[in-house]
């Protein structure tokens, strides 16, 4: 019987969030706090699918008999070409024919699982068979880090990877046209059932690449990729600021400066910033690599003072844009005293990026966390640049 694991990361942004909308270039990149699904068959006896997300305290023993009947409706391909029937169909399913669910966030998770089954099983020609599955994250739950992509990028991989297996193609390991098919299932998922959904928190998830791009389509929020790169992995330090910066605050927050006389002056200063970031981090990335390769130790003096004002002089032009927040800024300042650089983490949420540069000493790093606890702030330390989703284990 099937048995596998499967890992994906989540998602920050490294700088341009606010001018994303605006068709101006942005940079995101994967974040190495990962989600983790594991999955395996059950036997026929009792025929159920066993879920498990802790994270939002959802489990359920759902009989198949409830499952299956949607594959034999006379108008599932009506059904599945209609993202918005789809998703009716299946908020019935679990809110009227059982009522599996009590809070939203159990609710939003059990929309992305049977819309992904069902979809992707209906694609794919894949079997449904008796089966437990557990999606566990790292990622803290609505804090803008891409947690809800993280787990529907792990369940798409799960179904795909799947059909591989009653294939009898055991791989271990997703080619590009997984990678492809994983990120266009989820894409779909999450504009089929997400108020707000960016395409690239898809593709970062997927295949975990630092990503230049900006957005093309103004109707349907396609994104078109520019730049994708495997840059060597950064450390950095993730701090809550305990403020919550919503989607719809900052939303708010770019209107109110569109009406200023030089908004377009905003704007363009800001793109500059992304671009110029995505250099510094490239060159900084090749000079990681070039030393590993090398077994030499390499000076980041000259080109880590100017990342470190980048991305400094950044998070200070959004607090001047009034794009920002004070909680945002006292966590940043604490950074500066500490000669580190840090900035809001984009698209909503709560938390504060600092990078970590690569000749940064233990003493300045313990010096920055007294600083931080002083202020009750708690920090955890992972990487950006990681690997996409994954395959952890197969049986």
């Amino acid at each position: 019987m099937a048995k596998f694991k499967i890992s994906a990361p989540g998602r920050i942004v490294l700088t341009g969030e606010h001018i994303a909308l605006h068709g101006k270039t942005f940079l995101a990149t994967s974040l190495n706090l990962r989600t983790t699904l594991e999955f395996y068959e059950l036997p026929n006896t009792p025929k159920n699918i066993k879920i498990e997300f802790p994270n939002v305290n959802l489990y359920q023993d759902i009989s198949l008999n409830l499952v299956k009947p949607f594959f034999s409706l006379s108008n599932v391909k009506d059904i599945i070409s209609n993202p918005l029937n789809l998703r009716e169909y299946v908020r019935y399913l679990i809110t009227v024919e059982k009522c599996m669910w009590t809070a939203q966030h159990e609710l939003y998770s059990l929309e992305i699982f049977f819309f992904l089954l069902y979809y992707i099983a209906h694609r794919e020609h894949l079997k449904i068979k008796p089966f437990y599955i557990k999606v566990s994250t790292e990622l803290p739950v609505a804090a803008g880090l891409g947690s809800s992509t993280s787990f529907a990028v792990c369940l798409a991989a799960c179904f795909v990877h799947w059909k591989h297996v009653q294939s009898g193609n055991y791989n271990f390991k997703f080619d590009d046209a997984d990678l492809e098919s994983i990120k266009t299932y989820t894409e779909f998922c999450e504009k089929s059932t997400q108020v707000y959904a960016f395409g690239v928190d898809a593709h970062v998830c997927t295949y975990g690449k630092v990503v230049k791009c900006r957005r093309t389509d103004h109707k349907t929020y396609n994104i078109d990729s520019q730049d994708m790169e495997e840059m060597e992995k950064m450390p950095i330090i993730l701090i809550d600021s305990k403020f919550y910066h919503s989607k719809t605050l900052r939303a708010e927050q770019i209107m109110k400066n569109a009406v200023a006389t030089d908004f377009d002056n905003i704007l363009n200063t800001l793109e500059l910033q992304a671009i110029n970031m995505f250099r510094h981090l490239k060159k900084i990335s090749d000079m990681m690599e070039k030393s590993i390769l090398k077994g030499e130790s390499i000076s980041f003096d000259y080109v880590m003072p100017h990342l470190i004002f980048l991305t400094q002089n950044n998070q200070q032009l959004l607090d001047r844009y009034k794009l920002s927040a004070e909680a945002f800024e006292n966590v940043c300042k604490i950074a500066r005293m500490s000669n580190l650089a840090g900035k809001l983490t984009g698209f909503g949420g709560k938390y504060v990026f600092v990078l970590t540069p690569p000749h940064i000493t233990s003493e300045q790093i313990f010096e920055f966390m007294i600083k931080l606890r002083a202020r009750s702030f708690n920090p955890t330390f992972t990487d950006i640049n990681c690997s996409g989703a994954i395959t952890l284990h197969n049986s």
